[in-house]
């Protein structure tokens, strides 16, 4: 079953229906898709959720300007025009149009959090789908859904997945794919066991990007129950600062060198090993171009 980008949509919007029976029906049909189709539903949902809320803030924002522009020219045209015998009252109605504000302020903060947790159905629904999947392509959906949505049946298929992970897998990984294996860093009081594993995965896959946000856990690390945390961290920090040492010098070149520009008693280490099985740390002199 191929579907498109619309036939998914179509099947986003009933799971974020407040109908049980309705989104009971909608997870039998997503049940029913191939994986490649339940992953282009799963990052769908993502990149909805991502415009969503850049939407929610730009409108938030917005109408909260508009308003306090409006309450300040309001409050203006009050004490232009007030009487001269009211003149002594202007800030009794400055107070009320300012809580006035504030009150419509924090109403339509709630509103827009009652409009958000309308949409975080769907993605309820997609992570108690994917906690029995041994896909490894849907592991780091399954961190950003857990970054957002915590819940311990998650939890457990990550640390299911997490040991599985090998370098070929994030080879063709992006920048935000890679970001996605630190998020786990952020939840060391609250899933100290995901933490763990996470760290031991990125010890093996894991570059020198990493490093920086191992620090940052290793300094805030200061809780009694951390300690397991604080170990694996060090230990994560160690192997991936000598895995990056390695690459480095695995990435320098050595260029050849010409006895003709050298001094006679100027002796050099041999790069790789003599076919007459010379000690490796001898020294030797440099042949010219017309000894070779």
């Amino acid at each position: 079953m191929n579907s498109g980008p619309a036939t998914l949509q179509q099947l986003l919007d009933p799971l974020n229906s407040r109908h049980r029976a309705i989104r009971r029906a909608a997870v039998q049909a997503v049940r029913a898709l191939s994986p490649d189709d339940l992953l282009h539903l799963v990052e769908l949902e993502s990149r909805n959720r991502r415009r969503r809320r850049k939407r929610h803030l730009m409108r938030y924002f917005a109408g909260a300007g508009l308003l306090s522009l409006a309450l300040a020219l309001v409050s203006f045209v009050l004490f232009l025009w007030m009487p001269v015998e009211q003149a002594a009252a202007p800030y009794e109605w400055a107070v009320r149009l300012a809580l006035l504000g504030l009150s419509l302020f924090v109403g339509g903060g709630y509103v827009a959090r009652w409009y958000q947790e309308h949409y975080r159905r769907a993605r309820r629904e997609l992570a108690s789908l994917l906690e029995n999947t041994d896909d490894l392509r849907f592991l780091v959906p399954m961190l950003q859904i857990q970054d957002r949505e915590p819940s311990e049946g998650l939890s457990r298929a990550l640390q299911r997945l997490l040991p599985r992970l090998r370098p070929a897998h994030v080879a063709g990984w992006t920048a935000e794919d890679r970001q996605a294996l630190l998020l786990p860093l952020q939840w060391s009081l609250r899933d100290p066991d995901l933490v763990i594993c996470c760290l031991k995965t990125l010890a093996h896959v894991g570059d020198e990007t990493a490093i920086p946000a191992l620090w940052s856990l290793d300094q805030f690390a200061y809780h009694a129950s951390q300690n397991a945390v604080l170990k694996a961290t060090r230990e994560c920090i160690c192997t991936l600062q000598a895995n990056t040492a390695q690459d480095r010098q695995a990435k320098i070149l050595l260029r050849a060198s010409d006895g003709a520009n050298t001094t006679p008693d100027r002796l050099l280490r041999a790069a790789v090993p003599t076919v007459d099985g010379s000690p490796p740390d001898r020294l030797l002199r440099p042949a010219s171009a017309d000894e070779c």
